[in-house]
Parts: structure tokens; C-alpha cells; sequence
């Protein structure tokens, strides 16, 4: 299969685990511990990052500061200029920012547990690649390691959409959704962000009954039928008015 076609299909079923990845931090899928740390290395490998990795960043302090100035991936850093230049801009350069904070927080909190787990699952990660490169080099340069560096971008793109000229210490305002119902299908209703900032321990199969109750406290600007309608009338709408 060529490689423009297998990578977006890559990244496509990447964006999936990445989805049951994010709801599995919230709420472990498991009862059992060892189960959900077994789970977790298998979302690992299909995500390229560990579990505890994304609890920092986005549990301990996206969830805490949402888009304020502490947030590591606020918004607001992206500069100014055409939003289309902010946009991919941001995209590129916040996950190192996103690596920078997690570091910092890391070397404040050497003995977190947390911490002691991430070393674990980045041993468990590491080995598994490297084994993978000598078995076929070509192929997890192409088929793994590629494809998790985009899933990067992706996702901090996506974070960009959904926290672009919301409103910081307002939570009904704070995020933008996207209510299409095969999106939110594929995604395990990841477009229902306001939902998810109000209660993050809600479990993901009841944000659109909640979000039907709240639909009409939260501004009609910041609610997008689509993907692309969200990324249309964030980016290209207001870049052209720039």
C-alpha cells in the first residue's frame, strides 16, 4: 500500500486509540489494576506515549489551568498574524512545550508515583521500538515512529480548535464542541469538550445526554456540527479577516 495512503489510515486508527486512551486516564477501563496497567501499555504502543505521560500534561495541568497562562498549551501562545500561520505554528511547536512543562513538573516531583510509573512504561516503550528498528528499520520508521510524530501535530491542533478564543475561567465557555454524530461515534464523544471540562469523571457515553441539558448556557459560536466546520470557522473564516 503506498505510503500517502497508509499513513492517513494510520493516523486515523492512531486518533482512535488516542481517543479510548484519553477516557481511560479519566476513568480506568478495568477494575482490576494489573488489567489497567496492562491496558495501558498496549495503548502505549498503539499511541507512542505513556499513560502517565498524558496524565500530566493533560490531567494535572491542562485540566487544572484549561487555557489560562499556566496551561502549558494555551491558545494565546501560538503569536499573532494571520490565524492560519498562529494555527500551524502551534502546532508545531507545542508539543515541545508540552515536553518542556512535563519536564519541569517531572523534576519537581521526582518521587511522585506518577513519576516512577512513566519510567516504567517509557523502559517498556523503548524496548519494544528498538526491537521493532532492527527487525525492519524502513518499516517502524515508516509505519510507527512517522506516524506518531504527526499524531503530535494532530492533537495539538485539535486542542487548538477546541480551546481557540473560548473564555478562561468560565467553564460553560471555556471549550468548543463538536456534536456530529459520527464523529463523536469514531471518537467516543470526544466533541463533547464543555461536558467533559465540567465533569471529567463522567463516563464518555453520557456527555450527549448532559450536553442536551447544557446546550443552551453555552454560547451558539463555540458548538460545530463537524471537524471541518469547527476548522473552517476557526481558521480559515477569521485568518481571512486578518
Amino acid at each position: 500500500m503506498p505510503i500517502y495512503i497508509t499513513l492517513p489510515f494510520l493516523l486515523f486508527l492512531n486518533m482512535i486509540a488516542v481517543s479510548i486512551k484519553h477516557n481511560h486516564i479519566h476513568i480506568s477501563v478495568f477494575r482490576m489494576k494489573i488489567t489497567n496497567i496492562i491496558f495501558d501499555q498496549i495503548l502505549n504502543l498503539l499511541t507512542g506515549t505513556s499513560t502517565s505521560s498524558v496524565k500530566i500534561i493533560h490531567v494535572i495541568n491542562h485540566h487544572s489551568h484549561n487555557n489560562n497562562e499556566l496551561d502549558w498549551g494555551q491558545t494565546s501562545q501560538s503569536g499573532k498574524g494571520r490565524l492560519l500561520y498562529s494555527f500551524i505554528a502551534y502546532t508545531i511547536f507545542t508539543p515541545f512545550a508540552f515536553f518542556k512543562g512535563k519536564s519541569d513538573w517531572v523534576r519537581k516531583h521526582v518521587n511522585h508515583p506518577l513519576v516512577r510509573y512513566m519510567r516504567l512504561e517509557m523502559y517498556i516503550i523503548l524496548s519494544i521500538y528498538i526491537i521493532l528498528c532492527f527487525a525492519d528499520p524502513i518499516a517502524c520508521i515508516l509505519t510507527v515512529i512517522l506516524p506518531f510524530i504527526m499524531l503530535q501535530g494532530v492533537l495539538t491542533s485539535f486542542n487548538f480548535l477546541q480551546h481557540f478564543e473560548c473564555e478562561t475561567g468560565n467553564e460553560m465557555n471555556s471549550s468548543r464542541n463538536i456534536t456530529g454524530s459520527l464523529f463523536n461515534l469514531l471518537y467516543f464523544n470526544v466533541g463533547y469538550h464543555t461536558v467533559h471540562h465540567l465533569y471529567p469523571k463522567l463516563h464518555w457515553s453520557k456527555f450527549p445526554e448532559v450536553f442536551d441539558k447544557i446546550r443552551n448556557e453555552i454560547k451558539k459560536e463555540l458548538n460545530h456540527q463537524g471537524f471541518w466546520s469547527a476548522l473552517r470557522y476557526v481558521v480559515f473564516s477569521k485568518s481571512r479577516l486578518n
